[in-house]
């Protein structure tokens, strides 16, 4: 990793600690399922990157993003319950995965596109929720949720590129350096 990239991670790293910190204040304060939703996301952002050496905890807190987002998504509009179900049925499933197969879930070239690809279809998703309300809202609202879309945006981006890093690995290095 060059200089530039590993200070950006260190930087990002440290805006995601300070969030979490201001989420667990937040949560504890008020103690609703908005608050306790977004304390969740943050935590399992925070934990990620640590627990990359356990296959089964990391496969886990990786699948289980996208149904956290749905959670926040609920709180502006209604989403359909085939979409939080089926989230919760693909982290069981990418859980087992991982526990069989002792490996993360991008184990091989299926389920790296399998798996990548439904995170990414559901940030997606998440991405035009927020989008749209973010239109719809005025004021602090409005913007929050535009930095919520924007962040989502581009964790699906990343997704999406995992996915084309399996079949043109030579092109994605390029974009990434």
């Amino acid at each position: 990793m060059s200089n530039a990239a590993t200070v950006a991670y260190y930087a990002g790293y440290l805006l995601l600690l300070l969030t979490a910190v201001s989420s667990v204040r937040a949560a504890w304060r008020y103690r609703d399922a908005h608050h306790l939703n977004i304390l969740a996301f943050v935590l399992a952002l925070v934990l990620l990157p640590q627990l990359q050496l356990i296959p089964t905890v990391h496969a886990a807190l990786l699948l289980i993003q996208p149904y956290f987002l749905l959670r926040l998504v609920e709180h502006f509009r209604d989403v359909p319950r085939l979409l939080t179900m089926g989230a919760l049925v693909t982290v069981a499933v990418g859980v087992g995965f991982s526990g069989i197969t002792g490996r993360t879930i991008a184990g091989s070239l299926a389920s790296t596109i399998c798996f990548f690809g439904y995170i990414a279809v559901l940030e997606g998703y998440a991405a035009i929720a927020f989008s749209t309300e973010a239109r719809r809202k005025k004021g602090v609202t409005s913007k929050r949720l535009l930095f919520a879309a924007t962040g989502t945006w581009l964790f699906a981006a990343v997704f999406a590129l995992l996915i084309l890093a399996q079949f043109l690995p030579d092109i994605v290095r390029f974009v990434i350096l």
